[in-house]
């Protein structure tokens, strides 16, 4: 049985967008809105009274009716580019479904906020994974009071960051568990939670904590090639810490990013 997870459908609309932005065709920019409509209208119409269903089978047809214990962390990210395709749907129809469907999304992400010494997202390992991408969702849409919340959860991501000895800079991955993980797609999801909180208030206690990030996790990123071989690609997932370092370098210019 094929099953193609939300997760395939952000990596291809994420460079559909890029491809999208950076092109002078009316020929192709055309085709690529008629691909982004096409594509909205996939996730409407895989939406369910919750949000949306987590997984589905190309040769059946069929949505799957399995699903990860919720909140779901791929839910999470087809939020995030919900709100990101959100900007570039022209058809006022389409775009009003899109606007209820981020709504819906909104509420069940925020179900599950937990408001207390910490401030983060409660899943099945409370993963800062969450909290970067509701930073950056609600920043998207211009959430009501999203000050608040943001400042909340950039101080989780703050104080989630080793700050001394030889794990400096390293995230602790998930929240009330201090584990050392390595490199892996999380600490880079929190890296660009942090850079948008950045974006926001201009505080350099945000950028800072990415660049003491960046400088930990690339001795690590050798690290695991000589130790994870030929499935170190999988461990250290470049394609998210690619997309921090070329954030950082747009923002300081500098040429180690």
């Amino acid at each position: 049985m094929k099953k193609i997870l939300l997760l395939i459908l952000i990596i291809v609309i994420v460079i559909l967008l890029q491809k999208k932005r950076n092109s002078n065709e009316v020929f192709v920019d055309y085709k690529l809105n008629e691909i982004i409509d096409d594509t909205a209208y996939w996730f409407i119409n895989f939406s369910n009274d919750e949000f949306l269903h987590y997984s589905y089978d190309l040769e059946k047809n069929m949505i799957l009716n399995h699903d990860y214990s919720p909140p779901a962390l791929r839910k999470l990210g087809s939020l995030w580019i919900l709100t990101e395709y959100y900007k570039e749907i022209k058809d006022s129809f389409l775009k009003e479904e899109y606007k209820k469907l981020i709504n819906k999304g909104v509420n069940y992400i925020l179900k599950y906020l937990v408001n207390e010494e910490k401030y983060y997202i409660k899943s099945s390992q409370n993963s800062i994974a969450f909290i970067a991408f509701t930073i950056i969702i609600l920043d998207n849409i211009n959430y009501l009071n999203k000050e608040e919340y943001l400042r909340k959860f950039g101080e989780t991501l703050l104080n989630q960051q080793v700050k001394e000895g030889e794990d400096k800079g390293m995230f602790y991955n998930f929240v009330n568990e201090n584990k050392r993980y390595g490199v892996t797609y999380i600490p880079s999801q929190a890296c660009l939670g942090l850079l948008k909180l950045y974006e926001v208030f201009k505080d350099d206690r945000y950028l800072n904590s990415v660049a003491l990030a960046l400088k930990y996790y690339e001795v690590i990123w050798d690290d695991s090639v000589v130790v994870y071989g030929n499935i170190a690609h999988k461990i250290i997932s470049p394609s998210w810490l690619m997309q921090v370092t070329y954030k950082m370098y747009i923002i300081t210019k500098k040429e180690h990013y």
